[in-house]
């Protein structure tokens, strides 16, 4: 995954929760973003959205708004939120430069929630046509209930508050385009905490991605892991070594599941670099047992 860059962008993503933000003293302290939430579920809007939007926006920041998913057993219920969220949007001008989908709470099963994000990122795709739409999840979110193979050509706004130089990566999915790396940030221009976050480039890259541009090469891909479902001794040694190495309490069951998965990723975002090279040549060397 790629890591903290100090030539990346920096931002911020706030709601009414933060109060009155004084946005020049934001832009000053050097953020070039703001996501703001917009809209949560159906039928309500946050109350201080068209103040931030203009208020960002002013300052010079780039502005994403990004809408809390409540996903129930509804059949158009994807289709309902993406409209409210949509009418939220258009209703204040200017428009935000991105949108984003926040996804870490649902009523349904790991196929049910993997449709309705599908849905919902249609929707506003073609509603919004030309403006760039992102996924926010947790990696534990996502490997529990979103099948990342399928949601993994959307951007991914990745949440993982660590002290590791890079977050665990969400299974299924490629890099990360935006990192939530903390909610307990203190910056000029707010009260308390708040959230902060790393696009995967500087400014100039996030203005030509926002029109249209590939992200910038560079970051480590996420070593694929022989995946969800794999059984056997190979998989048992493998849980083994990341309860002897990392400090993990797998059930060395020699199933690969999402506690495995989870696991794996914590090791390769780790800081134990030496550790981590012994074990993708045990992962290499296991992969060649699963095959």
């Amino acid at each position: 995954m790629r890591a903290h860059d100090p030539s990346h962008a920096r931002g911020i993503d706030v709601s009414s929760w933060q109060g009155d933000i004084d946005w020049p003293a934001v832009r000053t302290a050097g953020f070039s973003f703001a996501v703001i939430k917009a809209t949560e579920g159906v039928g309500w809007t946050d109350p201080k959205y068209a103040k931030n939007v203009a208020g960002a926006k002013s300052a010079g920041l780039l502005v994403g708004a990004y809408h809390f998913a409540r996903p129930d057993g509804n059949a158009l219920d994807a289709a309902n939120e993406a409209a409210y969220f949509a009418g939220a949007v258009k209703a204040v001008q200017p428009e935000p430069d991105f949108l984003a989908l926040d996804l870490e709470a649902t009523k349904l099963d790991r196929a049910g929630t993997t449709a309705w994000a599908l849905a919902f990122l249609r929707a506003l795709a073609a509603t919004f046509p030309g403006k760039r739409v992102l996924l926010y999840t947790g990696p534990s979110f996502a490997a529990q209930n979103l099948d990342g193979a399928q949601l993994s050509s959307w951007p991914l706004w990745v949440a993982h508050y660590t002290n590791a130089s890079s977050p665990m990566a969400v299974p299924g999915f490629g890099d990360w385009t935006i990192w939530q790396w903390t909610s307990s940030g203190k910056i000029p221009g707010t009260s308390g905490y708040v959230d902060l976050d790393e696009f995967a480039g500087t400014e100039q890259d996030l203005r030509a991605w926002l029109g249209g541009a590939d992200l910038p090469k560079g970051g480590d891909a996420a070593v694929a892991s022989p995946g969800m479902g794999q059984r056997g001794p190979a998989v048992q040694a493998l849980q083994h070594l990341l309860n002897a190495a990392f400090g993990e309490k797998l059930a060395e069951d020699g199933i690969w599941g999402p506690l495995t998965e989870a696991a794996y990723q914590r090791a390769l975002a780790s800081d134990l670099a030496q550790q981590v090279r012994t074990l993708q040549s045990k992962i290499s060397a296991a992969r060649q047992a699963l095959a």
